[in-house]
């Protein structure tokens, strides 16, 4: 394959940083479509080639279709990081103010937590952003939604109450994207400009329209139960057991109303408004989660082994459940090391935005440090299979909400520290942050 063409380097201030104007993006879509052509003629060719020389068997021609179908994603990836004036692995950027390299897009996209998901599904899958709470009903995989309107995680309440009974509607990446999208919400107004798939942002219309859009799952609905009744059939608890599932039916009541207290009204539009609206939606998931906790383990330990069996087999009624995607082996990788598309991707975009006075400088290098701390904090609660059992996956939730909880708390203090230090043009710029139509430097493009 012949590589796209590349382009010069562009230093992140120039004038030339930034989405491109609608005359610059429509040459380069005419460029794109015509390379693509040209690229999937050589394709063509090759694939006669292969065939004229005998009967390949179906691995290698299955493997040449992955490879072109490949090359065709990676060549209207670089003309996407081109048309948002974006660097290229191999460009040379003028480093930041601090010296420190600047992140390449293939180095934003690999250095988060949801990385190895985002090659290996379908983007249809992550398209389809199914709501956990409607997923099993449709046979689909949940997908993690990070804002419906200003509630932070708005199918929070559905995931505790799903997961531990239901884990396999949840495909293998979803606490991955859970971890990424909480990142990212704390620095970008309309997501991290390298996440391959959708994301909902607290500021979408809807947010903030004259009528806003109502809240359909906030801690309640037609979710906002556990099957009590259906565990008791399974069960058949004895008088004992029977109060001690009335003790964990009214907890999960006391769990409702713990959720719905966390459901803001007004959408946050600043960073520091962000996160302070996502710890509290934390704070109240991880007090929910406590609540039910204790009266489960209470109930699933008074159960005789053949019990437990049938409670741990416990489903849905909406037909066969979705076979379970197999762990992935990349899973540790993919959770440990840098995560540079989380912590040094919004830290330079901030600079580049806000142009910082030396003080400030300093003040960014905390909210960095920050942010590994913060990181540090995810990583130590990262998917390592599934649980078992029912009190086996709501251990697991708790551990990760907790997590969550550590991580907004390691970034608070720095980020309003920093925040405060701005000036109103600059919290403007940073407010709006990676959102349609702004340049690296702030300024409004004409894309």
């Amino acid at each position: 394959m012949t590589p796209a063409p590349g382009r010069p380097a562009i230093a992140p201030n120039s004038p030339q940083t930034g989405a491109v104007t609608r005359l610059q993006s429509r040459q380069l879509r005419r460029e794109e479509s015509t390379q693509v052509r040209q690229l999937q003629a050589q394709q063509r060719h090759e694939l006669r080639d292969l065939r004229t020389t005998g009967h390949p068997d179906a691995n290698a021609l299955r493997e040449l279709r992955t490879r072109n179908a490949q090359q065709i994603r990676d060549l209207h990836q670089q003309f996407q990081d081109r048309r948002m004036g974006l660097l290229h692995p191999g460009d040379t950027g003028t480093p930041r103010r601090d010296g420190r390299p600047r992140v390449t897009p293939q180095a934003a996209r690999e250095g988060r937590f949801g990385s190895h998901y985002h090659d290996g599904y379908p983007a249809r899958r992550r398209a389809d952003r199914t709501p956990p709470g409607v997923a099993w009903r449709h046979h689909h995989h949940a997908g993690f939604v990070a804002w419906q309107g200003p509630v932070f995680w708005p199918y929070a309440y559905t995931d505790m109450f799903y997961y531990p009974f239901w884990p396999d509607a949840y495909d293998n990446g979803y606490w991955p994207y859970v971890y990424d999208d909480f990142l990212d919400s704390v620095y970008w107004a309309s997501g991290n400009p390298y996440s391959s798939y959708p994301y909902a942002a607290p500021t979408a219309v809807s947010a903030v329209a004259e009528t806003p859009a109502p809240i359909t799952d906030c801690g309640s609905g037609d979710v906002s139960a556990w099957p009590f009744d259906k565990i008791a059939r399974v069960v058949r608890p004895t008088p004992e057991q029977q109060t001690a599932l009335d003790e964990l039916r009214a907890a999960a009541a006391q769990a409702t109303d713990a959720l719905n207290a966390s459901c803001p009204q007004a959408s946050a539009l600043t960073p520091t408004g962000r996160l302070d609206a996502m710890l509290v939606r934390l704070q109240s998931s991880a007090s929910a989660v406590h609540t039910v906790h204790a009266p489960l383990l209470k109930f699933y330990e008074s159960l005789t082994d053949e019990q437990k069996a049938r409670f741990n087999a416990i489903g849905p009624n909406a037909g066969p459940k979705t076979p379970a995607t197999p762990a992935t082996e990349q899973v540790a990788d993919t959770c440990s090391g840098q995560k540079p598309g989380l912590t040094d991707l919004p830290i330079e975009s901030i600079e580049d935005a806000i142009h910082p006075t030396d003080a400030q400088l300093q003040l960014i290098g905390q909210l960095r440090n920050a942010n590994d701390q913060a990181i540090a904090a995810l990583q130590a609660a990262c998917p390592d299979g599934i649980p078992q059992t029912p009190p086996g996956r709501l251990d697991a939730i708790e551990k990760r909400l907790d997590a969550m909880i550590a991580a907004a708390r390691a970034i608070k203090p720095a980020l309003q520290q920093f925040y405060a230090s701005l000036t109103d043009e600059q919290k403007s710029r940073f407010n709006t942050l990676g959102q349609k139509g702004q340049a690296a430097d702030g300024r409004v493009t004409g894309r």
